[in-house]
């Protein structure tokens, strides 16, 4: 079952938490470890769509601020 919209960060990011702490588990079976390889390159892919998005030397955290402020 997917997350909830209201909560879809927040769950996604405890997971990804535990994830973090076991990147380097040599004891995964098959289908585990190919998630693994799956959720990095999606990490990746995160990380590059957004950088496509920021102005020059602005953070991520400036990147959202400055868009809610654009909306009120």
């Amino acid at each position: 079952m997917g997350n909830m919209s209201y909560c879809r960060f927040r769950n996604t990011n405890t997971d990804l938490n535990d994830c973090i702490d076991f990147i380097e588990d040599l004891n995964l079976d098959k289908e585990e470890n190919e998630a693994r390889i799956d959720l990095i390159n999606k990490c990746i892919e995160v990380a590059e769509n957004i950088q496509f998005h920021l102005d020059e030397n602005q953070s991520v955290e400036d990147y959202f601020k400055d868009n809610e402020e654009d909306e009120e």
